[in-house]
């Protein structure tokens, strides 16, 4: 029996008329941590018009004496083409649009950064730590003299920070330049 023409309820609240069924899909399974395994046959497809119009920006729910308000953000857009021969010039102006709205390069950069710099940070309390603690270690089982100066601290400290941050930037603007699914997949 075919589904086309009948409504169907989701989330017990919105009614969808059937327009079309989607074809059998292998379920994918996810790669490494950071992406969860999809099942695309249990999705449903509904315009982003409709969705606008009929269910908004806000979901507001109240249940048993509660009242809770979540704001709704797009996961997926599916965009179809009349034949393949579009897929190029679709992608390319969808590309560029997304671009112009999301400036994602930067903020990945910018993660990475962070990443770096607070690896760098830790990595220099670290070495301060081990490096204040190894003198006096030293001096009392070996019966020598030790001396450590606030410089040499401060220089050890810069270099050490400096070299991390150096050498963050440069996997952070290469994985920046790749598509971000490919990015997490090489890292």
């Amino acid at each position: 029996m075919s589904p086309i023409g009948k409504s169907i309820q989701v989330d017990n609240q919105h009614f969808f008329r059937v327009v079309g069924v989607q074809g059998y899909k292998t379920p994918s399974a996810g790669v490494g941590s950071s992406l969860a395994a999809a099942n695309l046959n249990e999705d449903i497809v509904i315009p982003l018009t409709t969705d606008r119009s009929r269910i908004g920006d806000v979901i507001s729910r109240r249940q048993q004496g509660s009242y809770t308000r979540q704001r709704l953000e797009l996961s997926q857009i599916t965009v179809g083409v009349i034949t393949r021969h579009h897929v190029k010039p679709v992608a390319k102006s969808l590309e560029g649009l997304l671009a112009k709205y999301h400036p994602k390069q930067a903020d990945i950069v910018f993660q990475f950064l962070i990443e770096t710099a607070s690896l760098s940070l830790f990595g220099t309390g670290v070495g301060v730590l081990v490096g204040l603690a190894a003198p006096s270690a030293v001096a009392y089982l070996s019966g020598m003299e030790t001396v450590v100066t606030p410089w040499s601290v401060a220089v050890a400290s810069f270099v050490s920070l400096s070299v991390g941050i150096v050498f963050g930037i440069y996997p952070a603007r290469r994985a920046a330049r790749l598509d971000p699914i490919e990015a997490l997949r090489r890292s």
